[in-house]
């Protein structure tokens, strides 16, 4: 065995990566990444509309408008509009059934308790089972937390009307109307808070947001360049090809179906989905030349100029030339020298092909239909049981504050249905950066009241308090699924606490 591979030791039955220490973690995650400052202030810009279109037309539920914006932003645009388009839909006949679920059983909540149950499990299902799952999700969450709400609503209409305590809640005018038109007002106030941020976030990613076919391309020829930095013999290519080969192809496919949705990207080829798997496998192949124990490249310094010549071609959306040279190596480099020429030709093969070039197996994939549900919808139980884990949680926080009689803790409701995941691994990974960041964001929201919201006094200095927490609320949200979660609830967490009412408040 050579000294690199003796050095390194035999390979993992999974390799998970390095595991540094929680500062190279937090210095590794944070570092600038193309296009993450972009994205952060356009969230920013988004965030502080919304606020100022609540505040000028004193809109209900500010947080929750500030923390959609948070919660749909993608990492180009055409998911993000997709999802956000779907959202929308949600909202809007979620709050008409939450109205004709308080119209069957508004005086019977022995009756409104199973509906709730039932409506949300039948969401949480549809989340999982459902091809359109993300729009069931939104749907059940916004008639769980609108009929949690509408509790609290009755219950102030139904106190005496008084201008002192008028001015306690967001909508003091439901105060001296009838119950019933109170509920509604206040369901359709909260549409109003969900749609205005869905709307901007649109139109903002339409004019500014990340082209996927773009995003793709940048990808690739990195990889590609990368490959020929290692062929080269550049120190430390190893380690970016590992962490490619750690990212997977996963996200590289999403940006390959949503390429070509705004088309902005005139001189995008037609690939097949092929060129995806192939430029992987070549990084692949790289990798397992050092595994084998060979620390001489100078056999892949042919294939330099077939990685550099395949980059420009991938960039210009030009064909790549002539033939990609042979590999020859002996021993045990022998059959990877062989794959990686294979692997070369493909990937010419690919960049050479247009659209008229698919193959017949991804034209009729191109030409079905999709299924609404998946097809194991029925026989798999682990749809049924992420339902019920997130309906018994969710009832039992509603059993909670109704009991306490403590609406403030209304929020544990959205900690049911954002935390929850398949695996009880991945719900303590996403509960530990809930709990982390609501620390930090409750931190900074009640440090800002005690220091610096007395000296607030128009909507300016709100904005110079908003701006610098939800850009960092931001950065690392664009982090990896390591850190991410962390900085979209630093946001949540600070804007309930300081958005609680219209303008600087100072109740904690």
């Amino acid at each position: 065995m050579k000294a690199h591979a003796a050095r390194r030791g035999p390979p993992p039955d999974v390799d998970e990566g390095d595991p540094p220490g929680l500062t190279a973690l937090l210095r590794r995650e944070l570092r600038p990444t193309p296009g993450r400052l972009g994205d952060s202030l356009r969230i920013v810009v988004v965030v502080l509309t919304a606020v100022a279109i609540a505040e000028t037309f004193r809109i209900p539920e500010m947080a929750v408008s500030a923390y959609i914006v948070l919660f749909l932003s993608g990492r180009e645009a055409a998911s993000t509009v997709r999802t956000s388009l779907a959202a929308g839909i949600a909202v809007v006949l979620a709050i008409f059934v939450t109205i004709a679920v308080f119209m069957l059983s508004l005086s019977e909540p022995a009756l409104r308790i199973p509906l709730m149950a039932v409506m949300t499990f039948g969401a949480m299902f549809l989340s999982r089972a459902a091809t359109l799952g993300p729009l069931f999700f939104v749907a059940g969450f916004v008639i769980a937390y609108g009929l949690t709400l509408g509790d609290e609503v009755l219950g102030l209409a139904l106190q005496p009307a008084t201008i002192g305590n008028a001015s306690q809640f967001e909508l003091p005018e439901i105060f001296f109307v009838p119950p019933v038109e109170a509920l509604v007002r206040f369901l359709l106030w909260f549409s109003l808070a969900v749609v205005v941020p869905i709307a901007l976030l649109i139109a903002a990613n339409l004019l500014t947001g990340r082209d996927p076919a773009r995003l793709l391309r940048n990808a690739l020829a990195e990889r590609l360049a990368t490959a020929a930095d290692f062929c080269a013999g550049e120190s430390g290519t190893e380690r970016r090809l590992e962490a490619q080969a750690f990212e997977g192809n996963a996200q590289l496919r999403k940006l390959h179906n949503l390429a070509g949705v705004f088309g902005r990207d005139q001189r995008r080829p037609v690939w097949r989905a092929s060129l995806i798997d192939d430029i992987t496998r070549l990084g692949l192949l790289l990798l397992a030349w050092l595994r084998v124990g060979s620390d001489n490249r100078n056999a892949l310094l042919p294939a330099v100029g077939a990685c550099r010549r395949a980059e420009r071609a991938l960039e210009g959306g030009e064909a790549p030339g002539p033939e990609p040279v042979t590999i020859t190596a002996a021993g045990a480099t022998r059959p990877l020298a062989d794959a990686i020429t294979r692997t070369l030709r493909s990937i010419y093969e690919t960049l050479a092909a247009t659209a008229g070039t698919a193959s017949p197996k991804a034209k009729a994939a191109a030409g079905s239909p999709e299924r609404l549900l998946a097809a194991d919808a029925f026989r798999n139980p682990e749809y049924v049981h992420f339902a019920l884990k997130v309906t018994l949680a969710v009832m039992i926080c509603y059993f909670v504050m109704s009991m306490t009689d403590w609406p403030g803790i209304h929020t544990c409701i959205i900690t049911c249905f954002f935390v929850a995941l398949g695996t009880v691994g991945d719900t303590l990974h996403k509960a530990t950066l809930r709990f982390v960041g609501c620390l930090i964001g409750a931190g900074l929201g009640l440090g800002a009241i005690l220091l610096l919201m007395p000296r607030m006094t128009d909507l300016g200095d709100l904005f110079l308090l908003l701006a610098p927490i939800t850009l960092l609320a931001a950065w690392i949200g664009y982090g990896s699924e390591r850190i991410s979660y962390a900085g979209w609830q630093i946001g949540l967490a600070f804007y309930l606490v300081v958005l609680q009412g219209y303008g600087p408040t100072i109740s904690m």
